[in-house]
Parts: structure tokens; sequence; C-alpha cells
């Protein structure tokens, strides 16, 4: 008679550790991959902050442009309201 419950034993451990193998593949994948992604992540961050710095930048010349048209326009409005020599 054939003892199975050897036969089975022996067959059933490789399969284990092809399973552990290919767990331990897939953690260095996914490692890999979420290393990777962080890298991405952090170079759109870098790339967000330049483009809000280049934001505010642009912002608070504008802001600049009209507070210098707003003067101009009550220089022009305060000479409108001064009585002319000439009448």
């Amino acid at each position: 008679m054939i003892n199975l419950s050897y036969c089975l034993a022996v067959d059933t451990e490789p399969l284990a550790e092809d399973k552990n193998d290919e767990k331990d593949r897939r953690i260095r994948e996914l490692s890999s991959e979420l290393h990777r992604a962080n890298q991405h992540l952090a170079s759109c961050r870098e790339q967000l902050r330049t483009f809000m710095t280049y934001v505010e930048e642009h912002t608070e010349c504008l802001s600049r442009t009209v507070e210098g048209v707003v003067h101009r326009i009550r220089e022009v409005e305060s000479e409108d309201q001064k009585p002319s020599q000439y009448s």
C-alpha cells in the first residue's frame, strides 16, 4: 500500500514556496510602483508650487497696475471738477 499523505505533503511544500515567492515578487512590484508614484507626486507638487508662485506674482503685478489706473482716473476726475480758468 502507498502512503499518500507523504506524497501530498511533499507535493504541496513547493507550492507553498511558490506562493510565497509570488507574494514577495508582487510586494516588490507594488513597492516599486508606489515609489514611482510618490516621485511623480513630488514632481507634481513642485510644479504646482512653481505655478502658484507665478500666479501670486502675476496677481501682485495686476493689482499694482489696477491701483495705478484707479489713481490716474481719480486725478483726471479731480481735474475735471476744478473750475476752469478759461470759462
